[in-house]
């Protein structure tokens, strides 16, 4: 049996944290052949152990996936060691467990900030291989993206060891205060949620990108990392320039996924149109390329549709709001919904209204998602849905947060925000 170890050092944020989690490997060296760090260029790395062959691979906030992918395909050792930002080893017991064990993936139990989370941190490298996890997922935080893999093996069926015995230690507590809410959604990846009922609503989410190469996988990552999945996913290139398309075309070939490409730029509301006859299922979640959603949002979501009135054509709640900074997300706030029964509430709503879940039947009646004189149906598409969809039916919003907003320099509604004043006039 192959027990040599592949150790991957990932995101480590000083020199002096990775410099401690290489010393830490000193007891369990004979069974080392290759350590790779995941770094930025700001780290610089001792090397205590110089029979170890150290490879550096510097990477930006949006391609650690890739470089992870890479070079799992290339490791021939039989594990990968995982250490993350301020990891070290204090226990090694998991070492002569192997010779017992026919497990083939370990998971440390952790506590931070009063939250308990489930890591992989020691993996069988066949089926790190096997799932390609890290070629087709992307989560919003590189702190998630170990938890976001031990999610899709339980979805899968994947038996684990959970060691009892810590086997990690952290250099120091993070006192960044972005740290709780990014916890907050990471501890949802294995949340088990209670079985709905057989009448449960069913939901697709449609989601239309153009030019979104840097952030789609993001968004259709958070679709198929959910405690209970959507009956589809599909997605819709708005004639991009970009990579986006060859991005998205990775997803076809998944069983709850519909991919199509427009030639040319279109618009949203004329994107979303294409893609209508596509959808059977009771409702639709729209979900913007450059956000994502909670692990726990469909199952969220489902079990507040049990109830809902057969007048309600749009059911909605709040808003998690997040700052791209360069390469790093800062939590801002929670942007609080509230009830909409007039045409006057509606025009004077703090938008974006969301998350936004349409009864697909409505959006029918409607003719579809309306394509409005102003700029030939660009802008605003969903303002105009809602605001027709107003007109013959009700909505009904619930306090829930599953939902996130990225807000960066290149979204829509940053770039269109002074045509806002335009739009109100046009439809009223």
């Amino acid at each position: 049996m192959n027990r040599k170890i592949h150790v991957f050092l990932i995101d480590y944020k000083s020199t002096k944290s990775i410099n401690v989690a290489l010393k830490s490997l000193f007891k369990i060296n004979r069974f080392i052949l290759t350590t790779t760090a995941f770094v930025n260029d700001q780290i610089q790395i001792d090397t205590p152990l110089a029979f170890q062959q150290i490879k550096i691979t510097q990477f930006k906030r949006n391609n650690l996936n890739k470089y992870l992918n890479e070079t799992l395909q290339s490791v021939s050792e039989g594990y990968v060691l995982f250490l993350f930002d301020r990891d070290y080893l204090s226990n090694y017991s998991f070492i002569e467990k192997l010779k017992e064990s026919k497990q083939t993936i370990f998971v440390q139990k952790n506590k931070i900030r009063n939250i308990t989370l489930l890591r992989p941190f020691f993996i069988h490298t066949s089926l790190l291989k096997r799932t390609n996890f890290f070629h087709l997922m992307k989560v919003p935080f590189n702190e998630a993206i170990l938890n976001g893999f031990l999610h899709s093996l339980v979805q899968e069926g994947a038996v684990f060891t959970i060691q009892f015995e810590q086997s990690l230690s952290q250099t120091t507590s993070s006192k960044n205060p972005n740290v709780a809410e990014r916890m907050k959604f990471i501890s949802k990846y294995l949340y088990k949620p209670k079985s709905l009922q057989t009448s449960a609503p069913t939901i697709s989410i449609i989601i239309s990108t153009y030019n979104m190469a840097e952030y789609v996988e993001e968004a259709i990552s958070s679709c198929l990392l959910q405690t209970e999945l959507p009956e589809k996913i599909v997605i819709i290139d708005d004639g991009s320039t970009d990579e986006t398309y060859q991005r998205i075309s990775n997803y076809s070939t998944l069983p709850i996924v519909i991919v199509k490409k427009q030639a040319i730029n279109l618009g949203k509301a004329k994107s979303l149109n294409t893609v209508l006859p596509l959808i059977k299922t009771d409702y639709i979640l729209e979900l913007d390329a450059d956000d994502w959603l909670d692990p726990d949002a469909i199952q969220i979501i489902k079990s507040q549709l049990l109830n809902l009135n057969q007048n309600i054509s749009v059911f909605y709640g709040n808003f998690r709001r997040w700052k791209q900074q360069h390469d790093t997300l800062l939590y801002k706030n929670i942007s609080k919904g509230y009830p909409i029964q007039t045409k006057e509430q509606f025009l004077s709503y703090h938008f974006p209204l969301g998350p936004r879940i349409y009864k697909t039947r409505t959006i029918r009646d409607i003719g579809g998602f309306p394509i409005t004189k102003f700029e030939q149906g660009r802008f605003y598409e969903d303002v105009s849905t809602l605001y027709e969809l107003l007109k013959i039916s009700q909505f009904s919003y619930k306090d829930f947060t599953v939902y996130n907003i990225r807000e960066h320099d290149g979204s829509i509604t940053k770039r269109s925000h002074s045509k806002w004043n335009d739009f109100l006039k046009h439809i009223t």
